[in-house]
């Protein structure tokens, strides 16, 4: 597993990795270890490695399991785009010899899947992670304020607002009045608020709200 040859690799998403530099080697790791690309013409697999910053799909010859690797966390053709170094500086321990994401890097990661990328086709699921894991994570001290700073960080406030106000909206999420207040200086103009307080009320229309300022 290329976990095991590289030690800094990244996990976002069981079928998802993150890795920064040595694309080379962890390419001819991977086809050795019996992954694949499928079989896409030439230039997408152009596109896919200098524009949205990943390999083309891969699956496994022998489980049929597919994989995404990506070289960071935005596409360089996103506005937002940032170098990934400072998500691997601030890496924790995940256990034997691998690093993962800290636990507001996480959440953003989701999020930006979502709202930066435009990845809706697992959306349901993604909000359901990201709600799970504001769950978990929010119980440890600092993180809701670590969450917003990282945001702010990162030019993702936008970005935290819509995880925030969907979450809520769908799942009820537990966030804290103060954390809520701060993050609705981050939503969008009115306007927009107004539709996806309208939308979001549409497709659950019994879920509570986040109060819009």
């Amino acid at each position: 597993m290329p976990g095991l040859i590289f030690p800094r690799v990244k996990w976002s998403y069981p079928s998802g990795i993150d890795y920064e530099n040595r694309l080379v080697e962890l390419e001819d790791a991977l086809l050795a270890s019996g992954w694949a690309f499928y079989d896409v013409p030439t230039l997408d697999k152009e596109y896919f490695r200098r524009w949205l910053q990943e390999f083309s799909p891969m699956r496994h010859l022998t489980r049929n399991t597919n994989l995404d690797v990506h070289h960071s966390l935005l596409p360089k053709r996103d506005k937002c785009y940032f170098e990934s170094q400072a998500l691997i500086d601030r890496c924790i321990s995940g256990g034997e010899g691998l690093s993962v994401l800290s636990p507001a890097d996480m959440v953003l990661h989701s999020a930006a899947h979502i709202f930066r990328i435009g990845d809706w086709a697992n959306a349901l699921r993604d909000l359901s992670d990201q709600d799970l894991m504001l769950r978990e994570f929010g119980a440890q001290p600092g993180f809701w304020e670590s969450l917003l700073n990282t945001a702010e960080a990162l030019k993702l406030q936008t970005t935290c607002y819509y995880c925030l106000h969907l979450v809520k909206q769908y799942f009820d999420t537990d966030i804290p009045p103060a954390i809520a207040q701060r993050v609705n200086g981050c939503g969008p103009v009115c306007h927009l608020r107004v539709f996806l307080t309208t939308w979001s009320n549409k497709q659950c229309p019994r879920a509570r709200t986040l109060v819009l300022t």
